[in-house]
């Protein structure tokens, strides 16, 4: 009774892993690990970002693949965003030189590109401290100021649309990286469910047979 107990319990384990694992999207907390996934594509510093007064910054990179719907200012050089290059202030992880800019945010919003892309990372921070972002339902987890994250297509599906959220009444972000749908397939796989399954049954025999062994 123990053994089918037990049993049981494991493969609803490996079940809900499988789950996750065809959820479509997969995260990255780290931009090394992001780019080697995705083999690379589009990153915007943002520094064509035109100047405006707050809630009104003007997106205008040359490319001019995305725009996005949130209530904005354009931090130049850090100046009145609690930021300064190799600064202590909560945001200054975000200043990877004297003269970097980044975007504020005072609310959530969307990412929309004209498109489909199978990636979207950026750099964020808070002018409040730690923070984490939500894009598209996945979680950063809390992280300091100009930590990266990053979400890609896990079967090379595409979207358009990038839902941002964060814990912070102020957020900030930079370097918006992401892959065109015609860029290239992901570098990297992910585990199907019927591989999973398989490996799950082939631990529980293992698991059966040293039991009854002990027994």
């Amino acid at each position: 009774m123990r053994l089918k107990f037990l049993k049981v319990q494991f493969l609803s384990a490996i079940l809900l892993a499988s789950g996750l694992a065809n959820a479509g999207l997969i995260s990255f907390n780290d931009r090394v690990s992001f780019d080697l996934y995705t083999g690379g594509g589009v990153v915007d510093d943002l520094e064509s970002v035109e100047s405006a007064s707050i809630h009104q910054s003007r997106k205008t990179v040359d490319s001019a693949d995305f725009s996005w719907t949130m209530s904005d200012y354009n931090c130049e050089n850090g100046v009145g965003c609690n930021a300064s290059y190799l600064g202590t202030t909560p945001n200054s992880g975000m200043m990877e030189s004297e003269l970097d800019d980044f975007i504020w945010t005072y609310g959530n919003g969307n990412f929309n590109f004209a498109s489909g892309i199978t990636s979207f990372g950026f750099q964020f921070g808070s002018y409040n401290g730690d923070s984490s972002v939500t894009l598209n339902g996945l979680s950063s987890g809390t992280q300091t100021s100009g930590a990266f994250f990053g979400i890609a297509s896990d079967d090379n599906s595409t979207f358009t649309t990038v839902a941002y959220t964060k814990s912070n009444t102020y957020g900030s972000f930079d370097d918006v990286s992401y892959t065109r749908s015609n860029q290239g397939q992901p570098q990297m796989s992910v585990p199907e469910p019927s591989t999973l399954a398989i490996f799950a049954l082939g631990m529980m025999g293992l698991a059966s047979r040293r039991f009854k062994k002990q027994s």
